[in-house]
This record gives C-alpha cells, sequence and structure tokens, in this order.
C-alpha cells in the first residue's frame, strides 16, 4: 500500500502511535483522480500484534492540491503524545476556493 509523510508518537504508556497518508482507496485505471486519506495506527506497547488502524480525515482528492514542482499537501502535518492520548494536525484538499485548497485540521485521539 502506497503511503507517505509519516508521524509517530509514543505515548506514557507505551502506546505506538502513527499517522500517514494513504492511497488505498485509487481504483485501477483511475487516473483523473488520487484519493487519499489520512490514516491513524496505534500498536499498545509497541506490540504489531494489538495493532488497530482507522481513517481519521474524509477521503479528498490529492491532485487538488496546489502545484510547486509537484502536488503540494504542505508541512502541515505531525503528531505528539499529551496526557490524553496524541494529538495530530493533518492538512486536507478541497475544491471549492481554488486560491486556497487546503484546509489545515487539528484534533485529540485516543491511544487506548
Amino acid at each position: 500500500m502506497p503511503a507517505f509523510s509519516p508521524s509517530i508518537a509514543v505515548d506514557e504508556r507505551g502506546t505506538v502511535a502513527l499517522t500517514y497518508y494513504d492511497l488505498r482507496f485509487l481504483k485501477p485505471g483511475d487516473t483523473t483522480t488520487l484519493p487519499t486519506a489520512y490514516q491513524f495506527v496505534t500498536l499498545p506497547h509497541g506490540d504489531p500484534k494489538r495493532r488497530t488502524e482507522r481513517r481519521i480525515s474524509r477521503i479528498f482528492d490529492w491532485l487538488q492540491a496546489p502545484f510547486a514542482g509537484g502536488y503540494f499537501l504542505g508541512d502541515y502535518q505531525g503528531l505528539v503524545a499529551d496526557d490524553k492520548g496524541v494529538r495530530a494536525v493533518l492538512t486536507e484538499t478541497h475544491s471549492g476556493t481554488p486560491q486556497n485548497r487546503t484546509d489545515v485540521y487539528t484534533g485529540t485521539l485516543r491511544t487506548q
């Protein structure tokens, strides 16, 4: 599965959290869009057998991002642990405003 721009954090209980953009929603033969979503994975105490994964963004078209030598979502993604879980920052595209094609979101995600 193609994925990019990973971020990683470890909370105080030792749970490893990982976020990344992925392209799993791209259908074979689709050459006009690049459906992308932001995924959240947890590994309690770093144990891959206890791995969970969920999508935390809507599915958006990466090809709507501004073009800066390539489609650019920006440098606005990250992940940090705090006492409530982890806080993620992510960027999505939208086509509603051609002069401002991306939005940045943040939220706290529970790791357990």
